[in-house]
């Protein structure tokens, strides 16, 4: 066996020598790699620049400062006339060699300097270190729009010798602004793709730089304007957006009836470009056939080497003025209707013909709301106010919508109602109301109009709406509104706010795993009289037609009345009946019948009947408050719910009678009010202490004076005892589940507490949390195939104390 070793050992020391003796060339990672910046959607017949190609260098690659290195990059083979092109790189930039019938363009300055925060490797000042080269027979064509001449195939060149030797070391980065030239019949992806030579540093790739698919183009309106007809008055704001270059052709924009385009050109200042070409408005053709009506906007034959599309993907938005023909016109939405290849938009609202204008707004001060609450008096909305700021405005058969925020509902027989007294109804007979949606937040009003308009403008107030809100809901209750009439916006119609509120007198801390612990003295106090009830009643649910949700009150009459729930946490339980008393005000408890209850969740509950509701605000202490806390529950604060049929009528939805299968008509909201009476804290764990004895030679030991056996017997060795692994970690205390054998790495880890302690078979480097310490000799594997550890140094890093006795040749570990 030593034989073996020793021989292994010779082998491996010449197979070092015979390395150093190998001259190094270069970097043996070194390579490249490809990314493109942008892949834009091409049209298959289109000539347009795509994004960046970016050519990323490994660090040194081009070192050493001799010769060229070079790779050809390669546009798509099929269809055949495939072309790629440095961007804005026009023919006549390139020099053309007549022998060797090939052109090169040097594109060393437009390399960036640095890559990330160190000078780019192939950043120089010097000419002709980064060339592009294209044989004659590779040139596709050269297009004027792009100024790029377009090639099949060319030759990306870096001359070493050129380079900043400085920055050898760095990585590097070439950017090559790229341009394509698409040919007909083409589909899927444009790749360019890189062929490197063997030694150039270069790694073969291929990266996608443009997808080739059908550009599509959408018109848009972005504000509108209302047309009075007094005059040539400006559209509102068009936008013309293609989805990539090549879209666009003719874009025909008609009017309705009795409007007209007016002027050879958009509205003065009005025409802008968000991103490409056109420049100006100039660069297009503003056509108007159809008497006048249908506006056909067309790119310049100039504007790329099609004569057809923009040079490059176009998004413009423009004004453009319209006459009135007031005897044909129609008051109302002016409607275009759009056409054209490639138009996704066919019809399009760009403004209103006559000065209309309708607002909502709230009327007095909101009301207040108690929430959980489902009696009348405490759920009735404020009143709001629609208004038309000239005649006709309101239309019959238009909308407005009134969508309540997340836990709250519309009620049934109680949506708003005109208040005919208060308002100016004019030819307006009523709102028709309807539930939109399933979830009862939205109410939809349709107006009903006597002649669809109004003869003068109409001022409509509206009262009497309900609605039910969730029981932990509180703040501003803001509706938002919509609708087919064009009114927007948000109005406040309420505050809503808590029933109750509750305080804890203090909040002790809790321990996992125990009994018997106190929680702080919990004080819950009304926000109004009669705010906890007596009797348990219920929001009634029905749906009919296309009615909104219908939501009533149902006493429950075989019930022996409502309750007062305090619950607590998953895992906290109450141990006893806590103490309860009435401290002001004339509200009845049922001491006597409090009770404790887990519900099914495993919260422990504290469940007080109430026998009578008071006539003024009252306040009920509760304290005393014993609990276990369980040892599922996790550190952080113990908040007690305020629950019950007492403070929340909306516990149950009910069809028609009480049944107690009925869904709760808010599920995920049951809780008036949270208080944080303790916080849970996680006790320390107890110090074990334990004592083993080890014997130089035996394989028995004692650990707190029980003897045992272990398979391998300790010995000496450098003046250092050494021990098996699994008994080191027995003696220190490290469970045999935190003993972790790397047999690859030839390691060890022994976990004890916050400790890690890695230690490696022949190696006197011992890590702990981290920290390298070095000892005076190291762990190592004996027949048959035991770890052994140096017990002094192991031990002393997991924190035990050690003593050898030399008479005896006894090793302690305390």
């Amino acid at each position: 066996m030593k034989s073996r070793r020793k021989l292994l050992s010779i082998l491996l020391t010449l197979s070092l020598l015979v390395t150093l003796l190998v001259p190094m060339v270069g970097p043996a990672s070194a390579s490249t790699s490809y990314t493109a910046t942008s892949c834009p959607t091409l049209n298959a017949g289109s000539i347009a620049t795509v994004g960046n190609l970016l050519i990323n260098i490994d660090a040194g690659t081009f070192a050493g400062g001799v010769g060229t290195s070079y790779e050809w990059l390669s546009a798509p083979t099929s269809p055949t006339n495939y072309g790629i092109g440095i961007n804005g790189k026009a023919l006549a930039a390139y020099t053309h060699d007549a022998v060797a019938l090939t052109r090169t363009i040097d594109i060393t300055s437009s390399m960036p300097a640095n890559v990330g925060s160190v000078a780019n490797q192939v950043y120089t000042a010097t000419a002709g270190a980064i060339t592009i080269v294209a044989n004659d027979s590779d040139f596709v064509t050269d297009d004027v729009a792009t100024g790029t001449a377009y090639f099949k195939q060319f030759k990306l060149v870096v001359d070493k010798s050129k380079l900043n030797g400085a920055n050898s070391a760095n990585a590097g980065l070439i950017l090559l602004p790229m341009a394509v030239d698409i040919p007909s019949g083409a589909s899927g992806t444009c790749d360019v793709k890189a062929t490197a030579t063997g030694g150039s540093g270069f790694t073969s790739g291929t990266v996608t730089i443009a997808k080739v698919g059908t550009s599509t183009v959408d018109v848009a309106c972005e504000s509108t304007e209302t047309i009075t007809g007094t005059g040539a008055e400006a559209s509102g704001v068009i936008s013309i957006k293609e989805s990539s270059q090549g879209g666009m052709e003719t874009v025909k924009l008609t009017l309705p009836p009795g409007l007209t385009w007016s002027g050879a050109a958009p509205v003065a200042g009005s025409f802008s470009t968000y991103w490409g070409s056109p420049a100006t408005a100039a660069d297009i053709t503003w056509g108007k056939s159809n008497g006048d009506r249908e506006l056909d906007i067309t790119p310049l034959n100039n504007l790329a080497a099609d004569g057809v599309h923009f040079a490059g993907t176009t998004y413009f938005k423009f004004k453009y003025a319209i006459d009135v023909d007031d005897s044909i016109a129609k008051q109302g939405d002016i409607t275009l209707s759009i056409s054209g290849n490639n138009v996704n938009t066919t019809s399009l609202v760009i403004g209103t013909y006559g000065t209309y204008g309708v607002t909502i707004n709230a009327k007095g001060d909101p009301t207040t709301i108690i929430a959980g609450k489902a009696d009348s008096d405490s759920s009735k909305l404020g009143q709001f106010e629609i208004d038309e700021t000239t005649k006709a405005s309101l239309r019959g058969g238009r909308t407005v919508t009134l969508t309540l925020p997340s836990g709250a509902v519309w009620a049934d027989g109680d949506v708003p109602n005109i208040d005919s007294a208060a308002s100016t109804k004019d030819n307006v007979t009523g709102v028709t109301w309807a539930a939109s949606g399933s979830d009862g937040r939205t109410l939809k009003g349709t107006f009903n109009i006597t002649g669809n308009e109004t003869a003068n403008a109409a001022k409509l107030i509206f009262k009497d709406a309900k609605i039910l809100v969730a029981p932990d809901f509180s703040g501003d209750l803001n509706v938002t509104v919509g609708g087919t009439q064009g009114l927007t916006g948000t109005i406040t119609l309420a505050k809503v706010v808590a029933p109750i509120t509750a305080a804890a007198e203090t909040t002790p801390d809790v321990k996992i795993g125990m009994a018997d612990q106190s929680l702080g003295d919990v004080t819950i106090t009304e926000a109004g009289a009669g705010y906890i009830s007596a009797s348990v009643k219920y929001a009634a649910l029905d749906t009919f037609g296309d009615a909104p949700t219908k939501l009533g009150i149902t006493e429950d009459g075989a019930s022996t009345g409502a309750e007062l729930i305090l619950t607590a946490p998953s895992g906290v339980k109450f141990d006893k009946v806590a103490t309860v008393t009435v401290t002001d005000g004339d509200i009845q408890l049922d001491t006597s019948g409090i009770t404790t209850a887990t519900s099914v969740n495993n919260e422990g509950q504290l469940v007080i009947p109430v026998k009578s509701s008071g006539t003024k605000a009252s306040t009920i202490k509760v304290s005393d408050i014993k609990v276990t806390v369980d040892r599922t529950v996790p550190e952080g604060p113990v908040s007690l719910k305020v629950q019950g049929t007492a403070v929340n009528e909306c516990t149950k939805v009910a069809t028609g009678v009480i049944d107690p299968s009925d869904t709760a008509l808010f599920p995920n909201s049951d809780t008036a009010f949270k208080v944080k009476a303790a916080t849970v804290v996680t006790p320390a764990p107890g110090t074990t202490k334990s004592k083993a004895v080890f014997k130089i030679g035996d394989s028995k030991f004692t650990l707190n004076g029980v003897e045992q056996t272990m398979d391998a017997a300790p010995y000496l060795k450098n003046d250092r005892t050494y021990l098996p692994i699994r008994f080191v970690a027995k003696a220190v205390g490290v469970p045999e589940s935190n003993i972790i054998w790397n047999g690859d790495e030839q390691t060890v880890v022994l976990i004890k507490d916050s400790t890690v302690v890695k230690l490696t078979i022949g190696s006197t480097t011992m890590t702990i949390n981290g920290t390298p310490v070095t000892m005076d000799v190291a762990p190592e594997i004996v027949d048959p195939g035991r770890t052994m550890l140096p017990v002094r140094w192991v031990s002393q890093a997991l924190g035990c104390d050690i003593s050898w006795d030399d008479a005896t040749q006894t090793v302690t570990i305390n």
